[in-house]
């Protein structure tokens, strides 16, 4: 029989009667943070639109960690707002589910527990309520086959070729985006006519080359007597 973990189902649906602590006096940009361990923290998208009820309805699935029991995990969930100018989440309030409390023997994913939890503020003052939705499912994985494995084969060097194929000349192109675009092919036909005569010198510079002018008016005359 295939080995199996057992993973707590949490579907965060949303929050009512947040306070605004958007120092600002803006909209309130509400999220979720929820984890039975600091190895494994999972997030919602902040609802730009719901204020002090926000609405989530996003599922996340959080393994048991190894060695912890069911009946000791806890439930940890934080409602934050995502517009704080340090980049972090402000906490709004703090929820906590002991497992062992509402799941009992119903463990197996038979069901699905709904529960509106109260938030508290880090000053113990309530601050509105998180709605979730939780069961524990079995899930069993297959431990991928670990021998007759042909190691992959090693890139090539790169000095032939380049790197990943591609050869040392595009390289340069790809490094000097100017590269990649001639300059002939940029300019119009009038331009191209007028620099028909350029060459570049041995240092590289643009150099103008007098080409050698034949004045064949006279022969013109003489065919027109003839």
């Amino acid at each position: 029989m295939a080995p199996s973990v057992r993973v707590v189902e949490t579907k965060l649906i949303g929050a009512n009667r947040l306070e605004n602590v958007n120092q600002g006096g803006g909209r309130l940009l509400p999220y979720a943070a929820v984890w039975l361990h600091y190895s494994c923290i999972c997030f919602t998208l902040a609802d730009p639109f719901g204020g002090s009820s926000p609405l989530w309805n996003q599922t996340v699935l959080l393994p048991l960690p190894s060695g912890m029991h069911i009946e000791d995990a806890v439930l940890q969930i934080h409602v934050l707002h995502a517009g704080s100018e340090d980049g972090t989440g402000q906490l709004i309030g703090s929820a906590q589910l002991r497992l062992r409390d509402v799941l009992k023997d119903d463990i197996g994913g038979k069901r699905a527990y709904r529960w509106t939890l109260q938030l508290w503020e880090p000053s113990s003052r309530p601050q509105g309520t998180v709605d979730i939705e939780l069961a524990v499912r079995e899930m069993r994985y297959c431990v991928p086959p670990t021998a007759d494995v042909i190691p992959p084969t090693p890139p090539s060097s790169g000095k032939e070729e380049g790197i990943g194929g591609v050869s040392n000349k595009d390289s340069e192109a790809n490094e000097d985006p100017s590269n990649l675009c001639s300059d002939k092919a940029s300019r119009t036909p009038e331009e191209a006519s007028e620099t028909s005569s350029e060459d570049k010198d041995e240092e590289g510079d643009t150099v103008m080359i007098d080409l050698p002018f034949e004045d064949n008016s006279e022969d013109d005359d003489n065919d027109d007597d003839n």
